[in-house]
């Protein structure tokens, strides 16, 4: 039956009516009529977004464009010379700046650009003319200032000593507040040797210390009692500077003075010659009205079912991929005896693009699937009786384990709330959480920290609220708690600074901002009803007249009340209140404003449409995860995540926290870029947004290992991924670590891949994922071999450790026939390595899952004999801890090894080798032995069974020959130096193709990824650490390459050559559901296999225990995903 309970005497609630979603409307500026300017702006401002983001060829599109369009204007030329000048291609930067300069020689800016750049082409005595230049436009700049500073102090001998002085000396008097300028202060002077000057300085610093870590305050002790000694206190200050790299407040301090070294300049943010947008959002539109409020679903159409409770509150239910029409009703049977649902939640908890609808009651839990017609039948959950029984007060949904699909939070009246881990597999298992809170009244589920995950904050029975911060791996730590009398909580980026920020409204109708630890109050609603029950009150951000600010609304008893933004950033009051209480906010007429559903004053629903005197700008956006199987590891929508555009100078961040989201635009008339922070961690940016725009996930890997190219004469060809053997903290199931027992990796690389030049042989090591890599030794072996035998290295991952040493064999001969448990022949697919896969797999719901299957292998003509060896070429698309997690959850098939079987001579199979492991990433090749496979009446077949992603490209056999049929030389490390690169672009031409790096062709230099926090090698000179493996070793981030050289004698005469080379070391990625991936800490050592004990500090590990030295001389550069976070905000 249709639910249309009645509650008291006369709220009725329909419980499913229809919102319509709109369209845009924009007008034409009068004082650009042929739009050459706006087209321009946008185009400028799109390749800004591009270039900050390492879209190098977008950028370059969107500023010819834009020059184009607007060639008066010099910052696109002096843009173009940043993209060149990141792109490696200093000539082109030159002239580009130049071009820049004659536009507009009084630019400090461009003199700048100019002066870094000529730094970095070492011609200093042109940088230090150039960066004087620049101070001289701009004396209160402080980066031009310490940039020139720099630049002197690069000078031989103390010709500038007394120039520098006089600009630190500036500096310091300008920023006195700067901590990192206080610091290089001190180190300059301890280099000039004057002792009066220095331990005034030294005193100027300590004054500065009172919040400094332990480890600092300690080192500044250390200072001060060196400080009459300049060359000791020049060592202690540069040993106080690495520890203070760890504080927040150094690094903002360092970034307000310095130009990031690997940006290669920072690009102009604004136009110089052409008027700019505005900075700030639009004023508000105080014209804003909505109502009359006139009965709902007089224009539903084509829309989303919006669900309402007894208490007014409202859940939208997406129509789904395909929409729906025609209903206006929906039957949720069973209910039909519950008095008054507490609340109601939609959610879709399998990732089929289709809600369920979760109903908590006073008289337990229900769960309502829909079919494809739109049709909602109750479901059996199986839930423990306590739960499905239990007293509710609301019901929240969040996926907080990160593993890709939806979780339940269940508001119990009293004590905890009830947490329901989503399995996957229509199956929940309770889960202890956010204990502390009593009586669950609202949840807002947003990052409220700045570090990219969402946390959590909760309204309890009490008005008191806890923000609890996500510590991964589905785990949560109380952070602050609110005590007072609040009634409803929502989140919003308020202050425009990119940080998400708590909105509250307290029982006495105070509003209050809360952000970082800090509230303020910017309102209240006067004539607020008293009677307000807790969880019966709400709060909405939204921009409700498109000025491009978050606007609030409150809703309470009978009414509503609005306050508007101003460009300001102040809160105002609308004069006029919606005639109703506000249950959903929706664009129902599809003019591209905001409007308002709820219950009035006789509790029927009905709905107030928005209108306005200012005819501003708007972008809706509906973030989706991908449909096709072979993923999973992303919420239908993205949930959880923050989507951020730029139109202009104006920024804006909103959680996803819904369907669709709406963003007002102001006086802008489109969205130059939109970026993506999906809630695993993935970024990805969208530009030539329609009005209404569907952006789906892209899929790519996160994380698997580093990256070897090599010179093979023509230029560096990538060969293979190398260290696969030895992820840190990899989790394999909801509960258990990975065990390291081999960090020992090698790889062959192909004669042909790798050219003796001018007697050495060149390498590169590339970190290119969501990875921290610790290299702890690395060394060429060269392997030598008569012609008409081969060399192979079995590149396997497996339990039982594979034998390293190379194999040697015949030539590798095609087997008979390859057929897969389909019938498909793929013979002629698997006769070369030509990356023309063995394909056609069914994907699972997961990552590097499918079907079981095998494929089929004829050796009838192969000629075997007890030393052949199959030799299986091919690479693995592999899971990733999250994958890991969700899989073990439910009832889903484990990941499974290798298998090899043989025919048991009665029509059937049987298993010979029950765990061969696998290929260890891309274009690796197993060696299984074949000796005692078959009886002498046994058909020579065979099969590789698993249900892995796993691509062939060559299935082939050889016999063994004897080791002295080779031989082998270690080559020696002429160079090692680890420097900053960038990202290169990849090809992936098809699912059942590897993604497969570029080397000559950069995507980007910019943060790709939330990098992992801690201290990373600095960049030169590291074949101390890559000696041997020692836990002495290079810790490598992503965007660095190892470049190395390794000379020795030619092979003799008549005989070919092959390589090896070796590493030894340990991988880290940031996954979520890694142990301890948000920090470079706890350092990995040959030591133990575990990696179980949680990090505390540098000071206590004891890897740095053993190797202090190395924190000084090496280990100095410090990461932190600041730059990634900021989105679209990048320096």
């Amino acid at each position: 039956m249709e639910w249309m309970t009645m509650f008291g005497s006369s709220r009725r609630v329909i419980l499913a009516v229809f919102v319509i979603l709109a369209g845009a409307v924009w007008a034409q500026d009068e004082k650009d009529p042929d739009g050459r300017i706006e087209d321009g702006t946008s185009a400028f401002y799109s390749g800004l977004a591009a270039l900050e983001m390492g879209l190098f060829e977008r950028a370059a599109a969107d500023f010819g464009q834009a020059a184009q369009l607007l060639p008066e204007e010099p910052a696109i030329q002096a843009n173009l010379g940043v993209l060149a000048m990141r792109q490696g291609e200093d000539a082109r930067a030159r002239e580009l700046f130049e071009s820049a300069r004659s536009m507009a020689p009084g630019s400090a800016d461009i003199a700048l650009l100019i002066g870094l750049l000529e730094r970095r082409s070492g011609n200093s005595d042109a940088a230090a003319a150039s960066l004087q230049r620049a101070v001289r436009l701009a004396p209160e700049a402080l980066k031009p200032r310490y940039a020139l500073a720099t630049t002197l102090a690069e000078a031989p001998g103390d010709r500038y000593q007394g120039r520098i002085r006089a600009l630190l000396a500036g500096l310091v008097v300008d920023a006195p507040d700067n901590l990192a300028l206080r610091l290089e202060q001190v180190r300059f002077l301890a280099s000039t040797g004057d002792r009066e000057a220095l331990a005034e300085s030294v005193e100027s610093l300590a004054a500065m210390s009172r919040d400094w870590p332990e480890a600092a305050t300690a080192q500044l002790q250390t200072l001060q009692a060196v400080a009459a000694e300049p060359d000791q206190a020049a060592v202690r200050a540069t040993v106080l500077r690495n520890v203070l790299l760890r504080s927040e407040d150094y690094r903002e301090s360092l970034a307000r003075i310095q130009v990031s070294a690997q940006a290669g300049g920072e690009a102009i943010d604004r136009l110089l010659r052409v008027p700019a947008p505005p900075s700030r959002p639009a004023p508000a539109d105080t014209a804003l009205v909505f109502g009359p409020a006139t009965p709902y679903g007089t224009r539903a159409n084509n829309a989303d079912i919006l669900v309402l409770d007894a208490a007014g509150a409202g859940a939208i239910v997406p129509a789904g991929r395909e929409g729906l029409a025609g209903a206006s009703r929906v039957s949720l049977p069973g209910m039909e005896e519950i008095r008054e649902p507490a609340g109601i939640v939609a959610v879709d908890l399998d990732n089929d693009g289709r809600h369920e609808l979760v109903a908590a009651t006073d008289r337990g839990l229900r769960i309502f699937r829909r079919d494809e017609a739109g049709m909602f039948d109750a479901f059996d959950a199986a839930l423990e009786e306590s739960v499905e029984a239990g007293r509710y007060s609301g019901a929240w949904a969040a996926d907080l384990e990160l593993d890709g699909d939806m979780d339940l939070v269940l508001g119990a009246v009293e004590g905890p709330p009830a947490v329901l881990q989503n399995n996957g597999d229509w199956t929940f298992t309770t889960r202890d959480a956010f204990e502390s809170v009593d009586g669950l009244r609202g949840f807002v589920w947003a990052d409220l920290d700045g570090d990219g995950l969402p946390d959590v904050a909760a309204l309890d029975s009490s008005g008191t609220v806890r923000v609890f911060g996500n510590a991964r791996a589905g785990s949560w730590a109380l952070e602050e708690t609110m005590d007072g009398d609040f009634v409803a909580l929502a989140a919003a980026d308020f202050d425009w600074d990119g940080r998400i920020d708590l909105a509250l409204l307290a029982g006495d109708g105070s509003l209050i901002l809360h952000s970082e630890g800090r509230s303020k109050s910017p309102g209240r609603w006067t004539d607020m009803p008293t009677d307000v029950v807790l969880g019966q009150a709400g709060l909405f951000a939204a921009d409700f007249d498109n000025n491009g600010a978050p606007d609030l609304l409150a809703a309470a008893g009978e009414r509503s009340r609005v306050w508007l933004t101003e460009s300001d950033g102040t809160l105002k009051p609308l004069g006029s209140a919606p005639p109703l209480r506000t249950a959903a906010v929706a664009d129902l007429d599809r003019d591209g404003r905001l409007d308002l559903v709820g219950l009035d004053a006789d509790g029927r629903i009905v709905e107030a449409t928005g209108s306005g005197a200012l005819d501003y700008g708007w972008q809706a956006i509906r973030p989706r995860a991908l449909e096709n199987a072979g993923d999973n590891r992303i919420n239908t929508y993205g949930l959880g995540g923050q989507l951020e555009v730029r139109s202009g100078l104006v920024v804006q961040r909103q959680v996803i926290d819904g369907p669709e989201l709406h963003f007002g635009l102001g006086s802008r008339e489109g969205v130059d870029v939109a970026w993506i922070l999906w809630p695993n961690g993935s970024n990805q940016a969208e530009f030539d947004l329609a009005p209404r725009r569907t952006v789906e996930a892209v899929q790519r890997l996160k994380g698997s290992c580093p990256w070897l190219f090599t010179n093979d004469g023509q230029g560096m060809r990538f060969v293979t991924d190398f260290l696969w053997r030895s992820p840190l903290g990899m989790r394999i199931n909801a509960v258990d670590t990975a065990t390291i027992t081999q960090t020992e990796d090698r790889v062959r690389i192909p004669g042909d891949a790798l050219a003796r030049l001018d007697g050495g042989y060149e390498l590169r090591i590339t970190a290119e994922l969501w990875e921290t890599h610790f290299i702890d030794g690395v060394s060429l072996l060269a392997v030598d071999r008569a012609p008409g035998t081969a060399m192979f290295v079995d590149e396997r991952f497996a339990r039982a450790e594979p034998r390293l040493d190379p194999v040697f064999t015949t030539d590798p001969r095609p087997v008979t026939r390859v057929v897969d448990d389909r019938g498909r022949d793929w013979t002629d697919q698997a006769r070369e390595v030509d990356a023309r896969y063995v394909a056609g797999l069914e994907l699972s719901r997961y990552q590097g899952l499918t079907r079981p299957h095998h494929v089929e292998i004829d050796l009838a003509e192969a000629g075997l004999d007890e030393r052949s060896v199959l030799l299986a070429t091919g690479w693995i698309y592999p899971t990733d801890s999250s994958i890991n997690v969700a899989v073990a959850q439910g009832a889903s098939e484990r990941p499974g090894s290798l298998r090899l079987e043989v025919p048991d001579g009665r029509g059937g199979w049987v298993v010979a080798r029950p765990d061969l492991g696998f290929p260890a990433g891309k274009h690796k090749t197993m060696v299984i032995d074949l000796e005692g496979l078959f009886g002498p009446d046994t058909p020579r077949r065979l099969r590789l069974a698993t249900n892995l992603e796993i691509y062939w490209d060559r299935l082939a056999v050889a016999e063994r020959v004897p080791d002295s049929s080779g031989s082998v030389t270690a080559m020696s490390m002429a160079v090692a130096d680890l420097r900053y690169r960038g990202f290169s672009e990849t090809l992936t031409p098809t699912r059942a193709h590897p993604e497969v790096p570029v080397y000559d062709r950069l995507q980007g230099t910019g943060q790709r990824w939330p990098d992992l926090v801690g201290y990373h090698t600095r960049f030169g000179d590291v074949r101390e650490l890559l000696a041997g493996p020692d836990d002495r070793y290079v810790i490598m981030n992503a965007g660095d390459e190892i470049v190395l050289r390794f000379t020795g004698p030619p092979p003799a005469e008549g005989l070919v050559r092959d390589f090896v080379l070796v590493g030894h070391g340990w991988v880290k990625d940031g996954d979520y559901n890694t142990a301890f991936s948000r920090t470079v800490l706890p350092l990995p050592t040959r030591e133990s296999g575990l990696y179980e004990t949680p990090p505390t500090t540098l000071e206590d590990d004891p890897v740095y225990q053993r190797n202090a030295e190395d924190w000084i001389r090496f280990h100095t550069r410090y990461v932190q995903p600041s730059e990634f976070l900021s989105g679209l905000r990048r320096p």
